[in-house]
C-alpha cells in the first residue's frame, strides 16, 4: 500500500499557507495583543499570568515559551484538540479549523468502538471486526488487495482481513500507548 494513507506534501504546504494560526488561536478563545510584529497572548495550555504565547503571522507559526512549544496551523489543531497529526489535517481539510478550548470540557468525544472491560479474547474480537469494517469502507485499501490478487470477499471474511488506519483511536482512551505483549497489560 505504497503511500495512499499518506499526505501530500503540496497539500500539507497549501494548508500550512492557507490556515491562519492567529484565527486559530483566537477561535480557541485566546486574546492575542500586538506587540511589533507578533501578536502575544496566554497561552491555554497551562496556567499563564502572563502573555508567553506568541503568535508571529508573517511566517504563520506560534510558540510558548513557558511549554517550550509551537508550530504552524496544523501543530495547534493537534496541540488544542488533542488528535492526531492525520485528524488535524482532516480536520483542517474539512473547515472545522476552529479548535475547541483545550479542556475536555465541550469537546465531543465519540464512543468507543470496542469495550475496555471485556475479556482479551472479546476485546481482540472486537478491534479486528473495527478494522474489518474500515476496510471495507476504505476503497484505496481494497484497490490494493485487489492488485494482489485477494479480493475474493469469502478469503478475505476467512482470513478476517482489516484496515488499521490509525482510527481506533485509544491513544487518549485510558490504553497504554507503547507495544505491549499482551492485551491484558494494555487494560488499565
Amino acid at each position: 500500500m505504497t503511500g495512499f494513507w499518506r499526505i501530500p506534501p503540496e497539500e500539507l504546504e497549501r494548508l500550512k499557507a492557507e490556515v491562519s494560526v492567529e484565527q486559530l488561536v483566537e477561535a480557541s478563545g485566546v486574546a492575542l495583543k500586538s506587540a511589533g510584529k507578533d501578536l502575544l497572548g496566554r497561552c491555554p495550555f497551562h496556567e499563564d499570568r502572563e502573555a508567553s504565547l506568541v503568535v508571529t503571522p508573517a511566517k504563520n507559526l506560534w510558540h510558548c515559551f513557558s511549554c517550550q512549544i509551537g508550530g504552524g496551523p496544523i501543530d495547534w489543531v493537534m496541540k488544542s484538540r488533542s488528535v492526531s497529526f492525520r485528524h488535524a489535517v482532516e480536520l483542517l481539510r474539512s473547515g472545522s479549523d476552529a479548535p475547541a478550548a483545550p479542556s475536555s470540557r465541550g469537546n465531543r468525544i465519540l464512543p468507543a468502538p470496542i469495550h475496555f472491560d471485556a475479556g482479551d479474547q472479546v476485546l481482540m474480537d472486537q478491534a479486528i471486526r473495527y478494522y474489518q469494517e474500515r476496510l471495507k469502507q476504505t476503497p484505496e485499501a481494497l484497490a490494493y488487495l485487489a492488485r494482489r490478487g485477494l479480493d475474493d470477499a469469502e478469503l478475505i471474511e476467512r482470513h478476517r482481513l482489516g484496515f488499521a488506519d490509525r482510527t481506533l483511536g485509544l491513544r487518549n482512551s485510558g490504553f497504554c500507548a507503547t507495544p505491549v505483549t499482551s492485551t491484558s497489560t494494555a487494560r488499565s
